[in-house]
C-alpha cells in the first residue's frame, strides 16, 4: 500500500463541505433520504472541483507575485550596486 498522502488545499475542503452540507439540505427538501444523498454527493463532488480550481489559481497567482517581486528586488540591488560604483 502506498503511504503517500494527497494535499487539499484550503478552497477545496471549504468548498466541499459547503457543497455536501447544501446538497444534503437541499436533496432532502426534494426528495428525503435518497435525494439526501444524490445531492450531497453531487454538490461535494462539484465544490470539491471548484475548490481545487481556486486552489490552482491562488497558487499561480503567489506564483506570479514571487516572479515579479524577484524582479523588483533583483534590480533594486543593481541599482544598488551601480551607485556605489559610480560614487554617487
Amino acid at each position: 500500500m502506498s503511504t503517500k498522502e494527497t494535499e487539499v488545499g484550503p478552497f477545496e475542503s471549504i468548498l466541499a463541505l459547503v457543497g455536501g452540507f447544501t446538497g444534503l439540505v437541499f436533496g432532502y427538501d426534494i426528495a428525503e433520504w435518497i435525494g439526501a444523498i444524490v445531492g450531497g454527493v453531487l454538490l461535494w463532488s462539484i465544490g470539491r472541483w471548484v475548490g481545487a480550481v481556486a486552489d490552482g489559481l491562488v497558487k499561480f497567482l503567489v506564483f506570479i507575485g514571487f516572479l515579479i517581486l524577484n524582479r523588483f528586488v533583483r534590480l533594486l540591488v543593481w541599482d544598488f550596486i551601480q551607485a556605489i560604483l559610480n560614487g554617487s
